[in-house]
């Protein structure tokens, strides 16, 4: 009996730090499970960040590719300079075509008084003197 109230004793004495024990347990057990919930939330927000970055650096080389095309103005320059040469070209070809258009006149009207004269059509109209007719070493070239 004497143990009994010893044990009696004893056991209210401790009864409040056991329960007090019991209740830090429980509440280890919660912010444990807490833990263990945040890391998870911090792991998959990791995740999700590196993603983001991934797709920001993606982003970034795109637009820096875009801004270097937008600014390099070396096609544009050839093609200026494509233009000056075809304007360029394009005056040659017309003093050309006037040079040959000349020629071709020349060539006509020199044509023409001979095939008059084979004809005996034209010899400076009516009432023409000697001076009025076609003389071909007078023409220069």
């Amino acid at each position: 009996e004497k143990i009994k109230g010893k044990e009696a004793f004893i056991n209210t004495q401790f009864d409040q730090r056991a329960l007090d024990y019991r209740q830090q347990q429980e509440e280890l057990s919660q912010v444990q499970s807490q833990y263990t919930h945040s890391n998870e939330v911090v792991m998959n927000l990791q995740i999700e960040l590196k993603n983001i970055q991934e797709e920001l650096e993606v982003v970034k080389n795109d637009m820096e590719e875009r801004s270097s095309t937008v600014t390099d103005t070396a096609p544009i320059v050839k093609m200026k300079d494509a233009f000056k040469k075809l304007r360029t070209d394009t005056r040659q070809l017309e003093v050309r075509i006037g040079v040959v258009s000349h020629t071709l006149m020349q060539a006509k009207l020199r044509q023409r008084p001979e095939e008059d004269r084979r004809r005996g059509g034209y010899a400076g109209g009516p009432g023409a003197q000697e001076d009025d007719r076609y003389d071909e070493d007078a023409v220069p070239l």
